[in-house]
């Protein structure tokens, strides 16, 4: 911060220090001047004093002209097409490049997109099989769950026909017991009528015998009969 435009001391120790910030094997910080020159780049060591303004990936951009324009704009992010170190093949690679003006220096650092890839593949893989795991828990707790319920509403089935069966059976009886009344009710008053019609039939027939005059031989006797 205190370092002025012209302080060759202060740009030695921060190339240094830019050197040194490693994160694996393919995080690593670089710098280039606004006029394109390399001067930090602790993975290709040829690059540092040479100029690659004009520098193109395959896909034709104009990589570190694309970056320095960023870092003019106030920094942003930028993708691109370039080697990674620790398999030596050229893959995509996203950075972001910031500028220090005073010393109109581009400074930048990216990361490889296929590690995001497969670290992203792997979060996924990761997210299926906890998901997979929570599914089989919930079913796990599910299943007996339902069972217990199923079996509840069973028994309360087979307890709620018990009762109804029993209640029936009840209902029944008491209409055959009611039935039974009935009939020796009717039965009784009847055997009672009759024979208290058969005695009075009697005494009538009695009274008509007793009244036939004895000459009426053949009325006696048919009443006698």
């Amino acid at each position: 911060e205190k370092a002025g435009p012209d302080d060759e001391a202060a740009k030695e120790e921060v190339k240094r220090i830019l050197s040194s910030l490693d994160y694996g094997d393919d995080g690593y910080f670089f710098v280039y001047d606004y006029d394109g020159f390399s001067v930090v780049h602790p993975r290709q060591a040829f690059r540092p004093g040479h100029n690659w303004l004009d520098l193109k990936d395959p896909d034709g951009n104009r990589v570190i002209a694309e970056l320095i324009a960023r870092a003019k704009e106030g920094g942003g992010l930028y993708q691109y097409k370039w080697e990674k170190p620790s398999t030596r093949e050229t893959v995509d690679k996203l950075s972001f490049a910031a500028g220090l003006d005073k010393w109109r220096w581009m400074i930048g650092t990216g990361v490889y997109l296929d590690d995001v890839y497969a670290t992203t593949t792997a979060a996924k893989s990761e997210l299926r099989r906890s998901i997979g795991n929570t599914f089989l828990i919930v079913a796990l707790m599910a299943v007996p769950a339902v069972l217990v319920v199923f079996s509840t509403c069973m028994v309360l089935n087979l307890r709620q026909q018990r009762m109804a069966d029993s209640k029936l059976k009840e209902l029944t009886q008491r209409i055959i017991d009611t039935q039974e009344e009935e009939r020796f009710r009717i039965a009784r008053e009847l055997h009672d009528g009759i024979s208290q019609n058969l005695v009075g039939v009697r005494y009538a027939i009695d009274l008509a015998r007793r009244k036939v005059p004895p000459e009426s031989a053949a009325a006696a006797s048919a009443i006698e009969k």
